[in-house]
């Protein structure tokens, strides 16, 4: 996020005049209950804006379906929908069978902690 900022700020941008407009942060995995990601990342969001005092003028973060968004930069209009999530189990059996099938090339050494 400061990367994006100070970029936005190389190609002329004044800090002053940022807003933020967020969405996501839902906990779309079943089962995940314990690693509440979603929520994480909502709250990574308030904080972060919060600290660089940028106002966040529009936002649908939680909850617990994935949703489509629309962002059209030249107006900044935002249309944002719920995703059906009739394939998310295939997806997820999807990822689940291609992480098995590289258990044998991951090195296990190490730490890592993913947010």
């Amino acid at each position: 996020m400061e990367l994006l900022i100070n970029e936005l700020m190389k190609q002329g941008a004044d800090r002053r005049k940022l807003v933020a407009k967020a969405f996501g942060g839902a906990n779309v995995l079943p089962g995940m209950v314990t690693a509440a990601i979603g929520d994480d990342n909502a709250r990574f969001v308030h904080e972060f804006l919060s600290t660089e005092r940028i106002p966040l003028v529009a936002q649908r973060l939680g909850g617990d379906k994935a949703v489509h968004v629309r962002f059209n930069t030249d107006t900044g209009r935002v249309v944002v929908r719920t995703v059906d999530g009739s394939r998310l189990p295939q997806i997820v059996q999807a990822e689940a069978s291609y992480w098995r099938s590289h258990l044998d090339d991951a090195d296990s050494s190490g730490d890592i902690t993913l947010f």
